[in-house]
């Protein structure tokens, strides 16, 4: 198979144009599996069955433990599992998909029947698929395929991709893999699972599966054994068998070694006082623990300091394009009988501006995620020790981590140690490392061979359960007496970073290298917005500009006055207004974002374009977007479109959603309606506007609206009159019209001249209320 870019068979004409996400109107309890199966030849590898070894009454996942994992819903009624492998596109079995006329793809879920409780669900529809030209249902053999989406939101919370073993691999056999699926519970069972499953499966030889499946088993199959009843079931066709996700054998730890200048404080070894050979941590004892897979190599430790952020050090994540956060772990390596362990995908990164790897000076960073499920059981926060902190010489700290527990291993820990540390002053520090230990370094002693080691950087060190130090540094050979140097967070919190609630920088497509996340990476003054103009057909409705009335020109919006207005930011250059709608969904216009690759929803904003003085700003990345699949750019109609974000936060301060018009509403003609946005505030003005705007606009009959602009004035068209030079201008877009507290309009397009007195035309909500409906459940 030739998994080209160019290798794929378009199904524009032939898959369903679907824009269901949540009910789909699948009936759960009748979607099938569409599974192969092969009567054996030989006799069965059996051993009596072994209780939670089985995804056939095996055990559930932790959640967001396989974010590469997807589920697909082929025709309406079949059922097979695939695994993300870009943000493009999804790998499966060629029998799951080779008659299939739609595919809907289900990531990041736990529970695919339903999106209630699944804060990280995205559902995409695939618009392509390529099947193996070899696929042969009578020998089973080139049994693969690819579903293409248009945008697969990897980095976001729940769902990245897989790496795929080399063609240069080996056999795998006599490793131990991961199945995870939703397959049938048990042989008695006929629907899917309601959770994600998973089982650990040995791979075994083929010669040893051919005495099951014959001449089936050829070197494109690979094989696990079903001793003890183990194995696939309907309904994980499809599905991935990853050899324990990442390679762990060789993970590194990603971190900084000083040659010593002084002795060490060398004590002879005193067993279990260190994370070297140390004390195994109690399941539990370090909830604000977090362990982290750095480009799905590269292995560090952090901590938990809020419902969004994760603590590290610069030197793990300065060159990350993905971070794992895996919180709530005791064994990071599995999640077997690891019951609050919670894996998610980093979002975000601000790295100190000052970190310097020659100096090894400000090597602090935080990572931030969607939603950090603080206060489950497993997982907490940790305090954060102020600045006005003293040096904590002469105190005992703890420390915790998964580094390795001796000089001679070559990989991190399998379950979590700790060891107590006696702090020591920076003077007797700098005795074995020079100038490197100042005032923003604390350290631990050495002696007795205790401190951090390879695998540990980045992990909190706690006194009296506040956070003291980050793991920055240590001699080569851990065990070789010298102290371990740490970031001494205090200093540092004063001095430069700003750990603010919204201070993030966006991860669409890499990680941003920048503190000053206000800007977001974002050129403000080349944001562009994305609009639609009509040449009218008919004279303008002019009268003489009135100050004050026009969002060209108009008046500036109270702070909190329009909670439902949303800013998007889309492909990190287009600008355009929308309107929240729930705490998942942003309503806006389909011109704004159909060819969108990524968009960031900016709620409770004044300013979007800082973060400074906007205390209930909240800076979120669309996970999905839905658009009409009937919006036509040549008539401009159906142009409407929802963004789905993880959570929006509804209710807090700030942000709210607004009600929609039903679908029985009439005209408006003749009500006064209100609109908001940041959209230009001249005809010479070229960039949006830096505070949030409004103006009071008369609804015109369609009649009226249509001598400006023709035919487009359809019933699913309401206008604003243009008189006084009122209305919308570019960058607003997307925005909402709203008439006594409901939404009854989305800005879809104008006359190129803003001031030239024509008509504002509008998405008419009353008309796409079931279409709405349908597909947000709002």
């Amino acid at each position: 198979m030739k998994f080209a870019v160019f290798a794929f068979v378009c199904l524009l004409s032939t898959f369903v144009s679907a824009e269901e996400v949540e009910e789909l109107g699948y009936d759960w309890d009748n979607i099938k599996s569409l599974d192969i199966f092969v009567e054996p030849i030989g006799p069965a590898e059996y051993v009596p069955p072994q209780a939670g070894l089985r995804i056939i009454g095996g055990n559930v996942a932790a959640r967001n433990a396989f974010p590469y994992q997807a589920a697909l819903i082929i025709n309406n009624s079949g059922f097979c599992g695939g695994s993300i492998i870009s943000n493009q596109w999804v790998l499966t079995a060629a029998h799951c998909v080779d008659t299939a006329s739609s595919v809907q793809l289900i990531l990041g879920a736990h529970n695919p029947s339903t999106t209630v409780n699944e804060p990280t669900q995205v559902r995409v529809v695939a618009n392509a698929r390529v099947v193996h030209t070899g696929w042969n249902g009578n020998t089973m053999q080139n049994d693969i395929a690819l579903l293409r989406a248009a945008s697969i939101p990897v980095g976001s919370s729940g769902i990245s991709s897989v790496s795929l073993a080399p063609a240069s691999s080996g056999t795998f056999a006599g490793s131990t893999a991961v199945l995870s699926g939703w397959g049938r519970t048990s042989d008695a069972s006929n629907s899917i699972a309601a959770e994600l499953r998973t089982v650990q499966l040995p791979i075994i030889t083929n010669a040893v599966c051919a005495n099951s499946y014959g001449t089936i088993i050829t070197n494109q199959i690979i094989c696990t054994s079903g001793a003890g009843n183990r194995g696939a079931c309907n309904g994980d066709s499809g599905g991935p068998l990853v050899e324990f996700g990442y390679d762990w054998d060789n993970i590194k730890g990603l971190d900084l070694f000083v040659e010593p200048i002084g002795p060490a404080e060398y004590v002879p070894p005193q067993a279990g006082l260190r994370v070297i050979n140390g004390n195994v941590a109690a399941r539990g004892a370090f909830p604000y623990q977090a362990a982290l897979i750095i480009n799905n190599s590269g292995f560090c430790g952090g901590s938990i300091i809020s419902n969004l952020w994760v603590l590290t050090a610069a030197h793990c994540v300065d060159t990350a394009s993905s971070v794992q956060v895996i919180l709530g772990a005791h064994n990071p390596r599995t999640t077997v009988n690891e019951p609050t362990q919670v894996r998610l995908a980093a979002n975000a990164r601000v790295v100190h501006t000052g970190w310097t790897a020659s100096t090894l000076q400000n090597d602090i960073a935080v990572l931030r995620t969607a939603n950090i499920p603080v206060g489950q059981t497993g997982i907490s926060t940790i305090a954060l020790a102020p600045a006005n902190s003293g040096t904590f010489a002469g105190s005992t700290a703890v420390f915790s981590g998964w580094g390795r527990t001796s000089d001679a291993s070559t990989t991190i820990a399998n379950e979590l140690k700790t060891v107590q540390l006696p702090v020591i002053t920076n003077a007797v520090c700098a005795s074995a490392y020079g100038s490197i230990i100042t005032t923003q370094i604390l350290c631990t002693s050495g002696a007795g061979n205790r401190g951090a080691c390879s695998g540990d950087s980045g992990g909190p060190l706690v006194i009296n359960g506040a956070e003291v130090g980050i793991a920055s540094f240590a001699a080569r050979q851990c065990a070789a007496g010298h102290p371990t140097g740490f970031v001494r967070f205090g200093s540092l919190v004063s001095a430069k970073m700003k750990f603010a609630a919204v201070a993030f920088v966006c991860l669409l497509s890499a990680f941003a290298a920048a503190e000053e996340v206000e800007e977001l990476g974002y050129d403000w003054d080349n944001i562009k917005s994305l609009d639609l103009f009509v040449e009218p057909v008919g004279p303008a409705e002019y009268v003489p500009p009135q100050s004050g009335l026009r969002i060209i020109g108009g008046n500036v919006a109270a702070r909190g006055a329009f909670p439902y207005q949303a800013a998007l930011i889309i492909n990190n250059s287009g600008f355009c207004g929308g309107s929240i709608i729930s705490n998942e969904w942003v309503l806006t216009a389909a011109h704004c974002v159909d060819t969108a690759s990524s968009v960031q929803l900016i709620l409770g904003a004044h300013n979007p374009r800082t973060t400074v003085n906007e205390p209930t700003q909240v800076r979120i990345v669309a996970s999905a977007r839905i658009v009409h699949a009937q919006w036509d750019r040549a008539n401009l109609q159906f142009d409407i479109a929802l963004l789905r974000g993880a959570s929006i936060p509804v209710g807090s301060a700030g942000i709210s959603a607004v009600s929609l018009a039903p679908a029985t509403s009439g005209t408006f003609a003749g009500s006064t309606a209100v609109l908001s946005g940041w959209g230009r505030t001249s005809d010479a003005s070229n960039t949006i506007a830096s505070e949030l705007k409004t103006v009071q606009l008369p609804i015109l009959t369609n009649a009226v609206c249509g001598n400006t602009y023709g035919t487009m004035i359809t019933n699913q068209i309401i206008c604003t009159s243009g008189a006084g030079n009122r209305g919308a201008c570019n960058g607003d877009s997307g925005g909402p019209l709203v008439v006594s507290g409901v939404e009854v309009g989305v800005v879809s397009f104008g006359s190129r001249l803003c001031a030239a007195g024509n008509p504002t035309a509008y998405a008419r909500v009353s008309f796409f209320r079931n279409w709405i409906s349908t597909n947000s459940g709002v």
